[in-house]
């Protein structure tokens, strides 16, 4: 038996405790991951949608090549009014090659930018780590959309 003047613990105390512990931390790793697949989705469509204009804008409204594509359009999908179609008609994807050239251009740039991330992870290092995974993943929907586009 041990003395009473032992102070025990009991260890399944503590598990509840570490679980917790764990768990916040997971919850918090999801949101950081979250955070940055959004925000290198909404810089991507921000430079490639529509500053650059290499890939159709979402939500566009087919026009139709005839007159029965036009009228599935209206009718069946109930996507866009006669209005709704000149306001946002769609355009065509840029080539692959085009694709390939502004995601290689998009590569030096970030190569640039990471240079001077040196001075910020000096201050700052979490939010050297967002940037240079905001970047990557960046990269990694330009590229995804030109290899989609060469083989399709």
């Amino acid at each position: 038996a041990a003395p009473l003047h032992q102070h025990t613990t009991c260890e399944g105390s503590e598990a509840p405790a570490r679980t917790m512990r764990l768990a916040e931390r997971a919850l918090r790793a999801w949101h950081l991951d979250l955070f940055t697949y959004v925000l290198s989705k909404v810089w991507f469509d921000l430079l490639f949608v529509y500053v650059l204009r290499l890939l159709p804008r979402p939500y566009c409204c087919p026009v139709g090549e005839s007159p029965r594509q036009r009228l599935f359009f209206s009718l069946v999908l109930k996507q866009c009014s006669a209005a709704e179609s000149t306001a946002t008609p769609c355009r065509e994807s840029a080539s692959a090659a085009a694709l390939l050239a502004a995601a290689a251009a998009l590569l030096a740039a970030l190569g640039l930018i990471d240079q001077g991330m040196q001075s910020l992870a000096m201050r700052n290092a979490s939010a050297a780590r967002l940037v240079q995974s905001v970047a990557g993943m960046f990269l990694g929907w330009a590229l995804g959309h030109a290899y989609a586009h060469a083989i399709s």
